[in-house]
C-alpha cells in the first residue's frame, strides 16, 4: 500500500488523532520486520495467508511494546535457564512486552501507524472500529463486511489489481504455498488470467532468458500465444498442451496471450540445461523471491490524480460499478449521490471520452493540511478517507468536497492548472473552544462575585 514516501490520506498519526476524525491515508508504506517481533499486518490492507499490500521500502524493524525498541535491546535481556543450562528464555518483563506487542498487532492499535510511519486507508478512525464507508469499501476485497475492518483473516486470494491500484498499493507480498514444481520446473501460481475469445493480454515483464520451450499451467489448453524475440522476429503458436517448443533457442522480449483461455502459470524453460525462468501474470513484476515473494504493481495509481469524467451513483450501485472488471477507476470517478449544489453535478460520461488521468502533484502534506497542484478539466480524486470536518479551497476560494469511490475525496477542477488545499477544521473544535471560553468566563465571574459578597 501506499499500502510511497508521503502518507496516503489514510494516515493515522496518534491516539489523539482519533479525536480529529478520518484524516488522510497515504501510500501504504510498511517496513517489513524480522522474526516474530515484527508487525506485518498493521496496515489495513494487510497480510493474510501470505498476502499483503505494501508501497515503500522494505527494511528490518522490531516491534516491542508498541514502540521503536531495537531487537538488540530485547536480546540483551535474554538468558539461559539455570535449570537446563541450555534453554533460551526471555526474562518476565520481556515476555510481558512481547505479549503486549502481539496484542497491539492483533487489534491493530491506532497509534502504530505513527510509530512505524504506516499509513492506513481508513484514516484516523481506524483500528478496532473502522469507518462505515471503509467497511463497505472492503466488501470489494472480501465479499463481506468485516466487523472490525481487518482484511487479513478474510482474504483468500490477491484482490483485483484495479482496486489495489486505486488505493495506491504498489507492492504485494505473498508466500509460495500455492506454487508448484512440475517436471522440474517452478511455476508461480499466485495469479489466474482468464481471457474471453479474442481477448488479449501481454506479460507485463519478460526477463531476458534464452529458452527452448514455454511451459504452461492452464485449466484448458486453448487460445494462442505470440512471441516477439530480441532479433525483432515474431512467431505465434496455438496452445495444444503444457509445453510450446520454439523452433530454435531464442530470447523472448514480449509474450502476448489470446483467448479463450484460463491460465495459472507460465515459465520459460531451457531444456538443454534444465534452467527455467518463471513469469508473472497480471500487471505485476516479481521484485523479490525468497521465503516470500514481493510483487510490484506496475499499474499503481498516484495518491492524487484528475479523472477526466465522473458519474453519480448511490453506494450500492457504486460498489457494483467498482467491482465490474470493465470499470476503469483512473478514467471515471464515482461521486456519491446526492451531489449538491446542482451546478456541481458532473456531466454524464460520453462515448469516446478521454481515459487518461491528468496530473496532480501533492506539494505539502501534514495530518490536517494537504496542498496540491492539479490540472483540469476533470475531477480531482485524493485517495484519503472522506470525513466530516474536511474543507477544500480551489485557488483560494472555498469549493465543495464530494465523497468519491465510496470513501475518498473529490473536487471539480476547471480547465487549466489550479492550486488546491484540503484542511481539517471541524466545527466541533470551534464550538468546543467557544463553550470552554464561555465556561471559563462564567466561572471567573462567579469567583469575582463570590469574593465581593464575602467582602
Amino acid at each position: 500500500g501506499q499500502f510511497g514516501p508521503a502518507a496516503a490520506g489514510r494516515r493515522r498519526d496518534d491516539l489523539t488523532a482519533q479525536n480529529r476524525g478520518g484524516a488522510a491515508g497515504g501510500d501504504l508504506t510498511p517496513r517489513v520486520g524480522i522474526a516474530t517481533l515484527v508487525n506485518l499486518s498493521v496496515v489495513r490492507l494487510a497480510l493474510h495467508d501470505g498476502i499483503g499490500f505494501f508501497n515503500g521500502l522494505i527494511e528490518p524493524v522490531a516491534l516491542l511494546n508498541g514502540g521503536h525498541a531495537g531487537l538488540n535491546e530485547l536480546l540483551r535481556g535474554c538468558h539461559f535457564s539455570r535449570e537446563t543450562g541450555t534453554q533460551f528464555q526471555l526474562p518476565p518483563d520481556a515476555v510481558y512486552d512481547y505479549i503486549v506487542a502481539t496484542k497491539h498487532q492483533e487489534v491493530q492499535s491506532p497509534n502504530l501507524p505513527l510509530a512505524w510511519d504506516l499509513p492506513s486507508v481508513d484514516g484516523y478512525d481506524g483500528g478496532i472500529l473502522p469507518l462505515r464507508h471503509y467497511a463497505a469499501f472492503t466488501q470489494l476485497f472480501t465479499g463481506a463486511i468485516s466487523s472490525d475492518g481487518r482484511l487479513r483473516e478474510n482474504l483468500a486470494a490477491a484482490p483485483d489489481p484495479r482496486l489495489l491500484s486505486l488505493v495506491n498499493a504498489q507492492y504485494l507480498i505473498s508466500d509460495k504455498v500455492g506454487d508448484a514444481w512440475l517436471d522440474g520446473v517452478f511455476y508461480d501460481l499466485q495469479f489466474t488470467l482468464t481471457l474471453a475469445a479474442g481477448e488479449t493480454a501481454q506479460i507485463a515483464r519478460v526477463p531476458a532468458f534464452r529458452a527452448t520451450t514455454l511451459g504452461l499451467v492452464a485449466e484448458a489448453y486453448s487460445g494462442r500465444v505470440a512471441f516477439t524475440f530480441d532479433d525483432g522476429s515474431q512467431q505465434e503458436f496455438r496452445l495444444t498442451g503444457s509445453r510450446i517448443r520454439l523452433p530454435a533457442p531464442a530470447v523472448p522480449v514480449a509474450i502476448t496471450l489470446t483467448g479463450p483461455l484460463t491460465i495459472r502459470g507460465l515459465s520459460l524453460v531451457d531444456e538443454r540445461s534444465g534452467a527455467f525462468q518463471s513469469l508473472t501474470l497480471g500487471p505485476y513484476r516479481l521484485a523479490h523471491s525468497g521465503d516470500v515473494k514481493v510483487y510490484e504493481n506496475l499499474d499503481v495509481l498516484p495518491r492524487a490524480f484528475v479523472a477526466p469524467s465522473a458519474i453519480v451513483l448511490d453506494d450500492e450501485a457504486a460498489r457494483a460499478a467498482l467491482a465490474d472488471p470493465n470499470f476503469n477507476p483512473s478514467a471515471t470517478v464515482i461521486l456519491a449521490a446526492p451531489v449538491s449544489p446542482v451546478t456541481n453535478n458532473p456531466p454524464p460520461v460520453e462515448a469516446g471520452a478521454p481515459t487518461t488521468p491528468l496530473p496532480a502533484t501533492i506539494t505539502a502534506y501534514s495530518p490536517e493540511t494537504i496542498s496540491l497542484t492539479a490540472e483540469g478539466p476533470g475531477y480531482l480524486l485524493l485517495t484519503d478517507a472522506d470525513y466530516p470536518g474536511w474543507t477544500a479551497t480551489l485557488d483560494g476560494a472555498p469549493t465543495k468536497i464530494h465523497r468519491a469511490d465510496l470513501m475518498f475525496r473529490s473536487i471539480t477542477i476547471p480547465p487549466g492548472q489550479h492550486q488546491v488545499e484540503f484542511r481539517y477544521s471541524p466545527a466541533s473544535v470551534s464550538i468546543g473552544l467557544w463553550i470552554s471560553a464561555i465556561t471559563l468566563a462564567v466561572v471567573a465571574l462567579f469567583l469575582v462575585l463570590a469574593r465581593r459578597v464575602g467582602e
